[in-house]
């Protein structure tokens, strides 16, 4: 049974104060505080002039506004041109570029990141399974057009070894699917990153940021580190001097481990030892050296070891002819100049494009994450529907010359920020510096052998494990079942394959979701001096068909051990006729059909218990809800916070008190019990 109006005792609850925000210790029983009147919700939304929004989302209405948005937009010349420059950020910006302040940590931070850029550019193109010039192309293209529609300051677009290894397993499988019919690995490739910007146009023209926000950090930083394992594998055959089947489908990484292992006896003694001396090296040199060199001479510029690796060894194969004496296996011809633009492999575009969604879902989500970290980091703002205008229009256009999928580089996002690049111009140098090598410098780089790009893969990837322990132990202290996901999620892409572990993170973290919503939980809110006779149950979450049933069994239990607690012959309250319930439902963000019958049944009980049940805090559609569903008689028979319904509480049950203590003294025969609350129906 809900609770009647006291608007009449209004007059004698203006006594009441609060010395604190919500909730105030509640002593010997004495009334509830509140900052202000109490009051019921229809008195307080008359008072404070609130009007419920009953605008529900739809995306008739969305488009709706879109386009109205877009007209009026267009009907001014001012309106015009800020449209145009929202379109094209590098507009904005580059007007009031300083030179004195930003020209020379851009140009320091462009040459950094493009010298890096060269050793892996070539290195994941062979991940890629396409040629090394294929990767110099990926390096600077993609990076030059997003100058124009980006708007992160720090983010290197390029070659990414994740994604590198995904675009290689969606090439092969989009081979297999055309059979015996001759295709390159380049239009493949090119259609897939064609493929991949039609999908982020599409995206950002439907607005659907939304999508993305299934994928957590927990799952992509496991996916990412689990297809980095991926990618060591498939360097190790390198690093040995080896041949390792080119496999695939479920499990394939125990048959590479397996082959490598039982090929012991073809090992190449030289490959191995130059191999791992290399990688041990380069460890060194970036993890102490380059500390304490940064420390003496006070400069934070990264060394490009990798890339002084590559001249060290060009320079010694050109006047010591190495490569003769051991026949290691080079990087081969690598052509100058720039490709011509052409349309992608349109027969092949349908199958490309279902295999290009997981590529979009990585590189959209690596990129969007590691901006935002710099973002934050140097406090401006990055525009994440701009983001898939730049990331679109980037792989539209770089899919009409021959180069693979890119994203941000976690390792070259960090050396730009640590080089002091300032604006999104400091790419400009690193493609100029590219753009050198391809169109002359090219043919240098073919004497390079295959191990020494292994070890840049390899060295680069231990800047993405080191993270994932960090991650894990974070994850584990704030979050088990996180942590649980992260493991799973892991395991899954290393033991099955990448494309298969990305579906199985997103599935898995999408069923820890739904568990945490069926496992509603509770809490049973007791205030410093309130009597036993006052409980308060509150929902903590929305009340859904998924755990509806499972509401209604705590709160019955609930409601039984309190009784039973008041019925011991030790409770001061055994007596006590009057038993208030309070139910917060102000953390109830929704409630679905199942959900209101289940309210509906819990109210019915209580009102049979003779139980007076305040309903405190409910949102604007529960509270419609339940008056629709005729589960609460009025607006009135709700209250904005448990603060109102206590100090209604107090005063009516003491009015009640001295009511019935009035009638027991003029009538001696009379029954000792108070007189039975007013009730609504």
């Amino acid at each position: 049974m809900s609770t009647s109006d006291d608007s009449s005792g209004d007059e004698e609850l203006t006594e009441t104060r609060c010395d604190s925000v919500y909730y105030a210790a509640l002593k010997n029983s004495g009334p509830s505080v509140v900052r202000r009147v109490p009051m019921n919700q229809e008195r307080f939304e008359k008072e404070f002039c609130l009007e419920a929004d009953d605008i529900k989302p739809s995306i008739w209405r969305a488009a709706r506004d879109h386009a109205k948005g877009f007209l009026i937009g267009c009907v001014s010349g001012p309106a015009i041109w800020a449209r145009f420059c929202r379109l094209l950020p590098i507009l904005s910006w580059l007007p009031t570029y300083s030179i004195r302040e930003n020209l020379f940590g851009d140009v320091m931070g462009g040459l950094t990141v493009g010298i890096l850029q060269v050793p892996q550019g070539i290195a994941y193109a062979y991940l890629a399974g396409v040629g090394a010039i294929n990767g110099l192309y990926a390096s600077c293209l993609p990076a030059f057009i997003y100058i124009f529609f980006g708007t992160s300051r720090h983010a290197s677009l390029g070659s990414f070894a994740v994604l590198a290894l995904m675009s290689a397993t969606a090439n092969q499988a989009v081979r297999d699917h055309l059979g015996n019919e001759l295709i390159l690995e380049t239009e493949i490739s090119a259609t897939l990153t064609f493929a991949v910007g039609l999908w982020l146009l599409l995206f950002w023209m439907l607005q659907l940021q939304c999508v993305f926000a299934y994928v957590s950090d927990a799952v992509m930083s496991a996916f990412t580190t689990g297809s980095a394992v991926h990618v060591l594998v498939s360097q190790l055959p390198y690093m040995l001097g080896v041949e390792a089947p080119r496999s695939s489908g479920p499990g394939y990484l125990f048959v590479v481990l397996w082959h490598l292992g039982s090929s012991y006896k073809a090992i190449s003694l030289d490959t191995l030892i130059c191999s791992w001396f290399a990688v041990v090296n380069l460890w060194g040199y970036k993890d102490l050296i380059t500390t304490e060199l940064q420390r003496y001479f006070r400069c934070n510029v990264p060394i490009p070891y990798e890339f002084m690796m590559m001249v060290g060894y060009l320079v010694g194969e050109h006047f010591g002819g190495i490569n003769a004496q051991f026949k290691w296996k080079v990087v081969g011809p690598i052509p100058t100049g720039l490709p011509s633009p052409t349309w992608p492999t349109w027969h092949i575009l349908p199958i490309c494009l279902l295999h290009a969604i997981p590529l979009v879902v990585v590189a959209l989500s690596v990129h969007v994450s590691m901006s935002k970290v710099v973002a934050r980091k140097f406090k401006y703002r990055l525009d994440g529907q701009q983001e898939f205008l730049a990331l679109g229009v980037m792989s539209l256009i770089s899919g009409l010359f021959p180069v693979f999928p890119v994203t941000t580089s976690l390792s070259r996002t960090m050396v730009n920020v640590t080089s002091g690049s300032k604006t999104q111009l400091s790419a400009l140098f690193s493609c100029l510096l590219l753009l050198t090598l391809i169109l002359w410098l090219g043919p240098l780089i073919e004497p390079l052998p295959m191990w020494i790009l292994a070890t840049v893969i390899t060295v680069a990837l231990q800047g993405m494990f080191v993270k994932c322990g960090e991650t894990l132990r974070n994850l584990y202290q704030y979050s088990k079942i996180d942590a649980f996901v992260w493991v799973v999620c892991f395991v899954a892409t290393v033991a099955i394959d990448v494309m298969p572990g990305l579906v199985i993170s997103v599935v898995i973290s999408l069923v820890t979701v739904i568990f945490r919503i069926q496992w509603l939980s509770w809490e049973k809110l007791t205030f410093p001096g309130t009597s036993p006779a006052i409980r308060i149950l509150r929902f903590d979450g929305p009340i859904l068909f998924l755990n509806a049933e499972r509401c209604k069994q705590q709160a019955t239990i609930a409601v039984a051990e309190w009784e039973a607690a008041l019925n011991e012959p030790t409770s001061p309250d055994r007596k006590s006729f009057f038993r208030f319930l309070l139910l917060d439902l102000s953390r109830v963000t929704a409630v679905d059909h199942m959900g209101l019958d289940i309210l509906t049944e819990v109210l019915d009980e209580l009102r049979g218990r003779d139980i007076i049940y305040y309903i405190c805090g409910a949102k604007t559609s529960t509270r419609k809800l339940l008056l629709k569903r005729g589960a609460m008689g009025k607006l009135s028979d709700f209250y904005p916070s448990i603060d109102d319904a206590l100090a209604v509480i107090t005063h009516s049950n003491k009015r009640l008190s001295q009511g019935s203590e009035e009638q027991s003294t003029d009538s001696s025969s009379a029954s000792p019990e108070a007189p039975p609350p007013i009730r609504q129906k």
